[in-house]
């Protein structure tokens, strides 16, 4: 059996990670969640960030009440941290690392759920591409749909995941 891996792009808010998670956690054996985001030198990013790391104390997702690993992937450009997505020679960078995290995952075995809700658009769309050019028919592209009101309770993890009732609408 192959390990499934939820490989997200992480930005500002950091319950689209757990959001998606709690989906797919619904029909998949999610076993690792790995994040790609640019270096967490701002403070939305950095807050973002540690919302999400404090949902998986000890790779324990209490959620789920599982263990699932926690992966932090920082874009790189040279062995340095990208702090954000300005000019070509970053996005070439950026989709260098993409490219890298998700050849090794397939490599490994892993089947790849990309969720590409979250961090910049740019970052997705290069996700989108590699993925393109390296999925094979066990691995999936999401994008979720959140709700106004939901979005409205959530804004910047005040919200990690949806409540029961909300999620079964």
């Amino acid at each position: 059996m192959h390990p499934h891996v939820l490989l997200a792009t992480l930005g500002g808010q950091p319950q689209v990670v757990t959001f998606t998670l709690d989906l797919l956690l619904k029909e998949f054996p999610i076993s690792t969640v790995m994040v790609l985001h640019p270096s967490t030198t701002t403070e939305k990013l950095q807050r973002s960030y540690n919302q999400l790391q404090a949902e998986f104390t000890g790779d324990h997702y209490s959620a789920a009440g599982r263990t699932i690993h926690f992966r932090p992937q920082v874009l790189s450009m040279d062995g340095e941290a990208i702090e954000d997505i300005v000019d070509d020679l970053h996005a070439d960078a950026t989709l260098e690392t993409i490219h890298q995290v998700i050849t090794d995952l397939k490599r490994q075995g892993y089947h790849i759920h990309l969720s590409v809700t979250g961090g910049r658009r740019l970052m997705a769309l290069l996700a989108i591409s590699v993925a393109a050019l390296n999925f094979d028919r066990h691995d999936h592209i999401w994008h979720i749909y959140t709700p106004e009101e939901t979005v409205a309770q959530a804004k910047n993890g005040a919200l990690m995941h949806v409540p029961p009732k909300q999620a079964s609408n």
